[in-house]
């Protein structure tokens, strides 16, 4: 009897039923967590103010209320979902090494985080089901997806991702955790709270399955199939011209397909083969995972869907177009701006564009209030071409290709290079 309670004592030194768990940055790169936070809250406010602004295209723009644009709409708005749920604990991480976070708190963010998740992968079938309609069956489109049927295809989304967190969820308050419990990510995610219990974790396992099932495994067959019935009826379209414009209406939905679901997969086999991979790989897998969608996102639909463009271009031009500079001519950042054209090729070039000339021109950031820019390339070229000889100015069509490329290859390549 003594024996037995000797060892019930000693069982319970090394686990407990509230435990306190610990999340990890960066491993092996805290010193440089204020560094890393720099790029970090970068793409959490293109998240954020990109998410952002498509909706408010669409909820402002009447040329805008159709059944494709809802549905991107309930996309913006739970990857903006996604993106908060976990910047709070990434951000609280990488600035005050606050690594903290009690089991009820970890439950409250796997919430949102899994239920978001699992909503964006049913969104993305809604938006499957819309191009096979709009493609395939042209004249009923309007018919099918009335308003009253995109509303109930969006409840009954986010019914099906309430009705498998919520048990999952609650089968981990039963669960012992031992006392060394430090997640392998910034944030909690189920898996990862799984391998850190102590007790019985079989109904968390059988629970967790029949979710990605009724999820990934639901989800994955029903895109795949429809745009199998959506090749089989443009091949029979005899323009190859006609083929490649109805293939183009796919491309941004396919990116968001292709930018869920490869790092899910990838992040599985990394939590389940992946046991002796660096911890390092295990984190940012994790990061990738959650912030490449909510970021990639707005990005595609922005640049690759003809009315958002159309909207972006109009709404710029109304609001920084409405004169030209009369200031010193000595001023480089006034000639920019008194040369800029009036377009606007996304919402992200007004944004960079800010961004650059402010930092580039910080004596002169009363001329960027009173006169906006808008395109990023365009104000790069000019700078660079008031920079050359008259003669040479001639040249700047042909570097003006390689600006973008540019762009990415310094942003690419300086952090790496700080990092190392």
């Amino acid at each position: 009897m003594l024996q037995m309670q000797d060892n019930t004592e000693f069982l319970s030194n090394f686990t407990m039923k509230l435990p306190t768990f610990f999340l990890t940055g960066i491993p092996g790169l805290e010193f440089a967590h204020a560094w890393i936070s720099i790029p970090f809250c970068c793409l959490y406010a293109t998240a954020l103010s990109g998410n952002s602004m498509i909706l408010f295209f669409i909820v402002t723009q009447q040329s805008l209320h159709e059944p494709m644009y809802y549905f991107l709409s309930m996309l913006s708005a739970t990857d903006l979902g996604l993106t908060i749920s976990t910047m709070s604990t990434t951000l609280r991480i990488l600035w005050f090494r606050a690594n903290e976070i009690s089991l009820d708190w970890c439950i409250v963010q796997m919430f949102f985080l899994h239920g978001f998740t699992f909503i964006e992968s049913g969104v993305l079938v809604a938006m499957a089901f819309d191009r096979y309609i709009a493609i395939c069956n042209p004249l009923r489109y309007t018919t099918i997806l009335t308003n009253s049927r995109i509303i109930q295809m969006g409840f009954l989304v986010i019914m099906r991702a309430i009705v498998l967190v919520v048990p999952l969820l609650l089968l981990l308050k039963p669960v012992s955790f031992c006392r060394v419990i430090t997640l392998s990510h910034s944030y909690c995610y189920h898996p990862d709270v799984i391998k850190l219990a102590c007790s019985d974790t079989r109904a968390n396992s059988i629970g967790g399955l029949v979710d990605l099932l009724l999820t990934t495994g639901v989800d994955t067959p029903c895109i795949v199939l429809s745009y199998i019935l959506i090749i089989r009826s443009v091949l029979t379209i005899a323009s190859s011209g006609e083929r490649s414009k109805v293939f183009s209406t796919c491309v941004s939905h396919i990116g968001a397909v292709a930018i869920l679901y490869i790092p899910m997969f990838s992040l599985s086999l990394v939590h389940r083969y992946g046991q002796s991979a660096p911890k390092v790989v295990h984190s940012m897998m994790a990061n990738v995972y959650l912030i490449l969608p909510p970021v990639l996102n707005p990005i595609i639909y922005s640049l690759k869907t003809k009315q958002i463009r159309k909207v972006s271009a109009s709404l710029t031009a109304d609001s920084f177009c409405e004169d030209k500079v009369t200031s010193p001519s000595n001023i480089v950042v006034s000639d920019v701006i008194s040369r800029s054209p009036c377009t606007s090729s996304s919402p992200y070039s007004l944004l960079l564009t800010w961004t650059s000339l402010f930092l580039l021109f910080p004596q002169h950031w009363y001329l960027l209030v009173q006169h906006r820019i808008i395109s990023l390339d365009e104000c790069i070229i000019q700078i660079i071409s008031s920079a050359l000889p008259p003669q040479k100015k001639g040249k700047r069509l042909l570097f003006g290709i390689s600006v973008s490329h540019i762009g990415g290859v310094i942003i690419f390549y300086i952090p790496w290079i700080s990092l190392s």
